[in-house]
């Protein structure tokens, strides 16, 4: 699980830097690929990806 989270704070930090929106980003569904597996609980990809987000500087 961690190095998805690595690989996936990757892209979401990325995705930011190049100027993205929260919303955006999300709508990006760049946790797809561990969605089904790590996605369906109450903290969900958006969630996560959030959290992400906001604590990217």
């Amino acid at each position: 699980m961690f190095e998805n989270f690595a690989e996936l704070e990757k892209y979401v930090v990325k995705a930011k830097a190049k100027g993205n929106s929260l919303e955006q980003v999300q709508k990006m569904n760049l946790s797809k690929e561990w969605d089904e597996t790590h996605g369906q609980g109450f903290i969900n990809a958006d969630r996560v990806v959030e959290f992400i987000y906001k604590s990217a500087d």
